[in-house]
């Protein structure tokens, strides 16, 4: 279950302790009560690995019999998908998927979760590299990173690359576009929004001032 849910995504530190989990000897632990307070899970992440175990709260044994295959019942499938719930969300809480390699990617994602709190949430089953970051009182988009093939930005060169879309104020878009750093927005209204590759010419101060501008304009 573990390896099936974590493929292709790494831990952020940041995001575990904003979640609840505890660091001791190069680890993080989270337990969480389950069954009704019956059971607790544990939660151990150290790197890429993920590892979970049950405990019974009052007898303090361990059960066990949900990591065995052949284990079969209505009890057992209680308790695994109770388990899956609780990993999906942390999943989508404290990972990040490992396609996204360049550096001012991961300033999106440290912005975005150190300034407003905000973590990447990836909604589309077909596109795991894509994620979207919202406001958590409006709920409306402000960033979405992904990955797309670089002749969608008319660049005259194969591969793919790493963008972000973000909200802009319609009157200051055209100025922003230089069709280098920040193109005419991919996949989203032209108008209202625009693309940032993220490699090379764009600096971090001008990328996080561009990411805020979007938060403020998903408010009310």
């Amino acid at each position: 279950m573990e390896k099936e849910i974590f493929k292709n995504k790494r831990a952020d530190e940041g995001l575990l302790i904003s979640y609840g989990f505890e660091k001791a000897e190069g680890a993080y632990s989270l337990s969480v009560p389950i069954d009704s307070g019956a059971m607790i899970l544990t939660v151990t992440v150290k790197g890429s690995d993920v590892r979970t175990s049950v405990w019974d709260a009052f007898s303090k044994e361990e059960y066990i019999l949900y990591k065995v295959a052949a284990a079969q019942g209505e009890y057992i499938g209680k308790i695994r998908g109770e388990i899956k719930d609780i990993l999906t969300h942390i999943s989508e809480r404290c990972f990040i998927t490992q396609a996204f390699l360049q550096s001012s990617t991961k300033t999106v994602f440290d912005h975005c979760r150190t300034s407003y709190g905000c973590a990447p949430e990836y909604l589309f089953d077909a596109s795991p590299d894509c994620a979207v970051f919202r406001r958590q009182d409006t709920k409306k988009w402000f960033a979405v990173v992904m990955k797309i093939k670089r002749d969608r930005l008319g660049l005259d060169c194969e591969g793919e690359c790493e963008i972000v879309n973000l909200h802009a104020k319609a009157d200051t878009v055209p100025s922003l576009i230089d069709k280098k750093s920040i193109f005419p927005a991919y996949h989203m209204n032209k108008k209202h929004w625009i693309t940032v590759l993220l490699e090379g010419g764009i600096t971090d101060d001008l990328l996080r001032s561009l990411i805020d501008v979007s938060y403020c304009l998903g408010k009310k």
